[in-house]
């Protein structure tokens, strides 16, 4: 899954604060600023969202400051690092909104080291099962989901089209967005 925060101009926040879905983003023009060759570039278009393409990740930022689009999107896991890194440009991490969309995370194993495969399988489910994994993702990003207030925000879930059905399908069985709900779930 990936959970995307927002970097905007602080005088835009009012904007951010009323809008709810995935309809609000797109009848307000909301303009998202993203790398030409991102995943999620792909993923955002699909699901008609309005997006300003760059070629330069750093640029990006300069970009947001002198207002060429709304917001700039970034995973919860970089986005307060990267603020640090940008505040002195005049730009803030949006407060009320996630943008959240299914993208599973793969192993690919040599095909001759089946045993091997196996072994990293039943590992990772003994982790989930023991509830270790939920521990170290928490030790890991505790303190940054905490900082961004996730479980107060408002979760727009997209469609990820670059998911064939099968990989949708098992994704939905394994992968929630634990303590959060979407506001088609608020509805």
């Amino acid at each position: 899954m990936v959970a995307l925060t927002l970097t905007i101009q602080p005088k835009n926040q009012d904007i951010f604060n009323h809008l709810y879905t995935l309809a609000d983003l797109i009848n307000n023009n909301v303009k998202i600023g993203q790398h030409q060759n991102w995943p999620d570039t792909q993923i955002m278009e699909a699901n008609g969202l309005n997006i300003w393409k760059a070629n330069k990740y750093n640029l990006l930022f300069d970009l947001l400051a002198a207002g060429r689009f709304d917001c700039f999107s970034r995973g919860a896991n970089e986005v307060v690092q990267e603020f640090y890194t940008h505040a002195y440009k005049g730009i803030v991490i949006e407060s009320n909104l996630i943008i959240y969309y299914p993208l599973p995370l793969y192993y690919f194993i040599n095909k001759n080291k089946p045993k091997l495969a196996e072994r990293i399988k039943e590992g990772l489910h003994v982790l989930q099962k023991t509830g270790e994994y939920e521990q170290m993702f928490i030790a890991k990003f505790g303190q940054t989901l905490q900082y961004l207030n996730m479980q107060n925000r408002v979760i727009i879930e997209l469609n990820n089209p670059l998911l064939s059905e099968t990989t949708k399908l098992q994704n939905y069985k394994t992968t929630k967005l634990q303590n959060y709900k979407t506001t088609n779930e608020r509805e």
